[in-house]
């Protein structure tokens, strides 16, 4: 979907407000999505990690939480701590496209050997998030995984964000 009304609304109150049951409509919207698109899909799912102090703040991470309704409906297992975030990066939304990049670069890891053999016994995964907007946050995911030997990792978001980039007329999508 757009990161647009409805979707944004659900994905705010659900992360920003803590409205649990939003989770359960944004996993059963993204499964259907999935089955939609027809394409292979995944043998786990791997939500987006948050870091330890923000998981404190919030109580609850809205990626986990969509992942784990996405897999409940498509009968695919998750692992909500597969991933490590090793730094409590600032928030993405008020960053340029290249200070996202830079801000998320080397921020993950894989959370210890057992993580490592689900993964790789997985072999094709899903990395989960609520909202992409220039993919930064996925790619350094996927980067990660890819070259710890997972064989295949698909990028889902409930939403994708429309970026604005500034050029000689103004400010454009």
């Amino acid at each position: 979907m757009r990161y647009a009304p409805p979707a944004d609304e659900l994905i705010r109150d659900l992360k920003y407000r803590g409205i649990l049951p939003h989770a359960r409509v944004l996993g059963v919207l993204l499964a259907q999505a999935a089955e939609k698109s027809g394409a292979l899909l995944p043998r786990l799912l791997v939500p987006v990690p948050l870091h330890d102090a923000r998981l404190r703040e919030r109580g609850f991470n809205q990626a986990a939480a969509i992942a784990r309704y996405a897999g409940r409906m498509l009968g695919i297992p998750f692992a909500p701590r597969a991933l490590e975030r090793l730094r409590d990066t600032p928030s993405q939304t008020s960053l340029s496209m290249e200070q996202r990049h830079r801000n998320v670069r080397g921020a993950f890891v894989i959370n210890g050997s057992r993580a490592r053999l689900r993964l790789l016994g997985a072999g094709h995964v899903a990395v989960v998030d609520d909202v992409m907007t220039t993919g930064s946050t996925l790619k350094e995911s996927k980067s990660l995984l890819l070259e710890s030997g997972v064989t295949r990792v698909d990028l889902w978001s409930v939403a994708r964000a429309a970026l604005a980039v500034r050029d000689e007329g103004g400010v454009r999508e």
